[in-house]
């Protein structure tokens, strides 16, 4: 649909680099604006950037065009794509049509580099965010799995085959159940007010990456009901498991977890971290 057309208005989002340093996969949304409208005009669409040679100009290519959000793509070893996207259907539980806030869900998709043979990798019932991939080849990304609890709990680390096989999360998706109160009326102990909690966990875990190097990966703690900025953590899944903040390292201790150690859904500081090693971020 943009193809000839130069694409520079709008907005553009989460700009990733190729294995080889050669291409640039990014989003674009031509409409700045927009609230419960699915249109081409309206969603985002992924595009591929060639960058310039010393012989060959800059191409841009339009990958996906459609009325459904397709955004957060990273590339795989294969040479496949995968991205977020809202193909599949569906709606978060949150909401209903009569609420006026149809919010739909995303989950992760793949295709080839050109833009063609695109399948789901996951049918979950609700939103997967920010795929990206670890030192063994393996997906990285963030899956709000709020089935039978609270609603705002569960948006943490998972992992998965690149072709979506065996997906699971190790680390932080029932850090108390309810059941292993006495009174049964406890929440899972993310909020730092909890009598017994010394500190607060966060409530949404975002922004994966592998640290070159290392077992490590960094990470964003983000709110539930906000941005995805918030403080920024080291998560270490070699160290045992306390249920709490033992295999996380707080890389901005200064800033409480948004939501759950600091009230109110505004803007925070960190965002998008990305690792040079263990002790170097951008």
């Amino acid at each position: 649909r943009l193809a000839g057309k130069e694409v520079d208005s709008g907005s553009f989002y989460n700009p990733e680099v190729s294995y080889d340093g050669k291409t640039v996969y990014f989003s674009h949304t031509g409409s700045t604006r927009h609230r419960w409208s699915w249109t081409p005009d309206t969603t985002w669409n992924i595009f591929r950037l060639d960058l310039p040679t010393e012989t060959e100009a800059a191409l841009l290519t339009q990958l996906t065009d459609s009325s459904y959000n397709d955004f957060d793509v990273c590339e795989l070893p294969s040479g496949r794509l995968v991205f977020a996207s809202e193909r599949r259907g569906g709606f978060i539980r949150c909401f209903t049509e009569n609420a006026g806030l149809r919010v739909t869900t995303s989950v992760l998709h793949t295709m080839k580099p050109d833009g063609t043979d695109i399948y789901p990798l996951s049918f979950f019932e609700t939103s997967e965010w920010r795929p990206s991939v670890d030192n063994n080849g393996m997906l990285l990304y963030t899956r709000w799995d709020y089935t039978d609890r609270e609603n705002c709990l569960g948006s943490t680390y998972w992992t998965c085959f690149p072709d979506g096989r065996n997906p699971r999360s190790p680390h932080g998706n029932y850090p108390q159940p309810w059941f292993t109160f006495e009174d049964n009326t406890h929440g899972d102990h993310r909020w730092g007010s909890c009598p017994d909690a010394p500190s607060g966990l966060p409530m949404t875990e975002l922004q994966f990456r592998a640290i070159p190097d290392s077992h490590r990966l960094i990470f964003t703690a983000a709110p539930h009901h906000g941005e995805t900025f918030g403080s920024l953590c080291m998560l270490d899944l070699r160290l045992p498991d306390d249920n709490h903040m033992a295999r996380i390292r707080r890389l901005t201790p200064y800033f409480p977890f948004p939501e759950s150690e600091a009230p109110g859904r505004g803007q925070y500081c960190y965002g998008s971290p990305w690792p040079i090693s263990e002790d170097l971020y951008l």
